[in-house]
């Protein structure tokens, strides 16, 4: 193992163990960004992940964690190459008989299904989906709960002439997306519902109105707030804004910290209060690594300078 290498690999275990220091950060950063040692890290974050999420080695005692915001920030930007460990693939091959078939995930995890019409359905964190078999069906359906991010392949309708398209719906609590072939990221929680447009075309319609179907362009995204039934679309979007979850991280962008802190309790199933108004209302501006809750965690606490305090099962958030 070449020196650089092993250098790595002592700083990575570091940031598993919370040991690094700010100058150790920096100089991961720093080594990271060279394309000769990306190999290294998808090796190393492989063998992590195998052994579940623990560093290969215990680093040297070190408790100065004093890292600065705008280092973290300057980590932001690389670290999705790096830590991607909790951030869990599991390809998943369906039959088109029987039953409907119901995927779920639990509290940090991702999984990748390939549906029987090939399909890839990307399921993110405590979500739920449902596909529906499609023989002797006019269009395919999932029923979603949670959040997705979906690559709906292209289908001949059967027994039609040639050109028509086998449709594909997704049904939520309070919207039904209708798409041929097409990505698109979509969100159902106990706050708001959404539809981000990647690319392709999409119609959706709200299932509470009788209104006509509303049609969607690339960059859109349609929001709804579940409580409300407030609609607010917005455009320019793009994966950064409005799927980084995808990419493995979190981006809030803009973003109250009592939003922020609602999607992190819906990905890892903690409970999570702010008593301070100012705090819950300030707006934020950051990403960070999308990994298991104690490291994402960490990393809120270095880049807005706010404390999780533990009480049994739930987080108290605190002002520095």
């Amino acid at each position: 193992m070449k020196k650089e290498t092993a250098r790595i690999r002592e700083l990575l275990d570091k940031f598993l163990n919370n040991h690094c220091t700010r100058e150790e950060f920096e100089e991961l950063i720093v080594l990271a960004q060279d394309p000769e040692n990306e190999r290294f890290i998808k090796e190393y974050n492989e063998r992590v992940w195998q052994q579940g999420g623990k560093p290969l080695k215990e680093p040297p005692s070190n408790r100065n964690r004093n890292v600065s915001r705008s280092v973290f920030l300057k980590i932001a930007a690389a670290v999705v190459l790096i830590f991607t460990v909790g951030f869990v693939w599991v390809k998943m091959q369906l039959s088109d008989d029987g039953d409907p078939i119901t995927f779920r995930t639990g509290n940090g995890e991702v999984k990748e299904i390939v549906l029987p019409d090939s399909t890839i359905a990307t399921l993110n964190a405590n979500s739920q989906l449902t596909w529906f078999p499609t023989r002797f069906q006019e269009e395919r359906q999932v029923d979603l709960t949670g959040e997705a991010y979906f690559k709906v392949v292209r289908k001949p309708q059967p027994g039609r002439r040639s050109g028509e398209l086998l449709g594909f719906r997704v049904k939520t609590s309070k919207m039904i997306i209708h798409v041929t072939g097409t990505e698109f990221n979509v969100v159902s929680r106990s706050v708001n519902t959404e539809v981000f447009l990647q690319e392709g075309s999409v119609e959706y319609e709200l299932t509470d109105r009788k209104t006509p179907s509303e049609h969607m362009v690339p960059g859109e995204k349609i929001s709804i707030n579940n409580e409300t039934g407030d609609v607010v679309k917005t455009g320019a979007e793009d994966l950064s804004t409005s799927a980084s979850w995808v990419n493995g991280i979190l981006n809030y962008s803009n973003k109250p910290l009592g939003e922020v802190l609602r999607n992190l309790s819906d990905l890892f199933g903690v409970e999570i209060n702010c008593q301070d108004e100012d705090l819950i209302s300030k707006k934020i501006n950051l990403g960070v690594p999308y990994m298991d809750w104690d490291n994402t965690r960490r990393a809120l606490e270095m880049a807005i300078n706010v404390e999780f305090k533990q009480e049994e099962n739930r987080y108290s958030v605190i002002q520095k």
